[in-house]
């Protein structure tokens, strides 16, 4: 089985609790997602964006909701079919593809913007990817990219948060609420052990490679600080907007 079987595997086990993860989000502050979406990308009702990477269908949604014309892709053939279910249950159509990130099909210039959440860092070709969402992009328009060094502590101790006595570790019990197929979460790292961008220090990589395919307007946003890392010292996730040149 190849690495990319492998994690399709790992995402259609746990595509039930991603789900209801992804739901329970939107329900507590979807407008305010899809607001944000929205302005960062500069689109409106009738726009065409590319969501890629979308999962259990969050952003394809929201926009949706908002007159925007989504396409939605995953290799994950279980979370399209909840992406779908997800769409429908909530009165809203977008067109969903199972499709690799890294070899898109669509042709060039097709979309008014690209959004993709927690993806590059799972591939193994994520330069591959930066290139096929400028590809698709129409020139002088915008792409989002939301991730972070996920997996980064697996190779740099700075990376890996120790929680002072007594506290737990942060997002585990949030993850395991809504693991309602019982997936072991060690599956993903030790795949991650072996994905390119686990071992790689962003965003600071991700502007390199964006600035060698051709773009020079690219933007780059921090969360607000939890106090969980030294900022000094880590980046644990970050927002990339950028623009096709004309």
């Amino acid at each position: 089985m190849t690495l990319l079987e492998e994690i399709e595997n790992y995402w259609d086990m746990r595509s039930n609790g991603f789900s209801s993860a992804v739901m329970e989000e939107m329900t507590d502050r979807g407008e305010k997602i899809a607001v944000g979406l929205m302005k960062d990308l500069d689109i409106g009702p009738g726009s065409h964006v590319l969501d890629l990477g979308c999962g259990p269908g969050l952003f394809s949604i929201l926009l949706a909701k908002n007159g925007v014309k989504v396409t939605g892709i995953d290799y994950s053939a279980a979370m399209i079919k909840k992406a779908e279910d997800n769409a429908s249950e909530e009165g809203v159509f977008c067109k969903f593809m199972k499709m690799d990130a890294q070899k898109l099909t669509f042709p060039d210039c097709e979309f008014d913007a690209v959004i993709s959440r927690s993806v590059l860092w799972a591939l193994e070709r994520p330069r591959d990817c930066y290139g096929e969402i400028l590809r698709v992009l129409k020139p002088g328009y915008k792409a989002e990219i939301i991730d972070g060094n996920y997996y980064l502590h697996l190779f740099n101790e700075d990376y890996r948060w120790k929680p002072p006595a007594g506290e737990r570790a942060p997002g585990k019990d949030y993850h395991s609420r809504h693991n309602t197929d019982n997936v072991d979460f060690k599956i993903i790292e030790e795949l991650a052990k072996n994905l390119p961008l686990s071992r790689e220090e962003r965003p600071a990589w991700d502007v390199s490679t964006l600035a060698k395919l051709g773009c020079n307007d690219i933007h780059i946003q921090f969360p607000k600080d939890s106090g969980r890392f030294d900022r000094s010292k880590t980046v644990p996730s970050f927002k990339i907007i950028f623009k096709k040149e004309q």
